[in-house]
């Protein structure tokens, strides 16, 4: 099992961003890339992303004996779904139809099999896959924040990481909001760390 491509979009971005395996459909490079850059979130959502997604990256970084993805805070937005509602199904496809979205790009075994062939057309059409569940999660996500039963002070830490707003008071875990509740790590001055919740996390420059 390999990975074929990866797509994300950091808020504030005006469109998706995406990594692919490339002709010689080999995942390292790519993984070694995208690592980075999940490293770098202050916050991953993704649907379904704790058991598969992220599960899977953790799998092959392990095999390809590369270091593994360091302490992700994530929201994972099948699991607020499941404790916000009840519809008739809470998958993205379900969810982006009922909000007018379009639902997911269609895929089936055949193009799956055809990408891991090496057939860029293929290729082609699952990276456009990806990107329109990118999309979609987005508008999803923004719409439902709000009923996911969050703690007030989440929502509020949420709005101000994503809409890139200045977030240096706020821990990124439990949005402890109040400066003196940071520890700064006395030996690199690089890290923080909340008394709240005891979560630590490197500061970016």
């Amino acid at each position: 099992m390999k990975i074929t491509s990866i797509a994300w979009q950091f808020e504030g971005e005006k469109k998706p961003s995406y990594l692919e395996w490339g002709v010689k459909r080999d995942d390292k490079e790519m993984l070694i890339k995208f690592t980075k850059i999940l490293n770098s979130a202050d916050i991953v959502i993704g649907q379904n992303s704790d058991a598969f997604d992220l599960k899977i990256i953790q799998w092959r970084l392990n095999v390809l004996g590369l270091p593994p993805v360091k302490k992700v805070v994530s929201l994972d937005t099948l699991k607020l779904s499941r404790k916000a509602y009840r519809p008739t199904s809470h998958k993205l496809d379900y969810r982006s139809r009922t909000y007018g979205l379009g639902g997911k790009n269609q895929q089936t075994m055949l193009d799956c099999i055809a990408v891991a062939k090496g057939d860029r057309k293929a290729q082609r059409l699952r990276i456009d896959y990806n990107i329109k569940d990118v999309v979609d999660l987005r508008v999803i996500f923004w719409k439902e924040l709000r009923t996911y039963f969050l703690p007030v002070g989440v929502v509020k830490m949420l709005e101000m990481l994503l809409k890139n707003k200045n977030h240096k008071d706020f821990c990124v875990k439990c949005a402890a909001n109040k400066h003196q509740k940071f520890d700064i790590d006395v030996v690199s001055k690089n890290y923080r760390k909340c008394n709240q919740c005891g979560f630590e996390w490197k500061v970016k420059k």
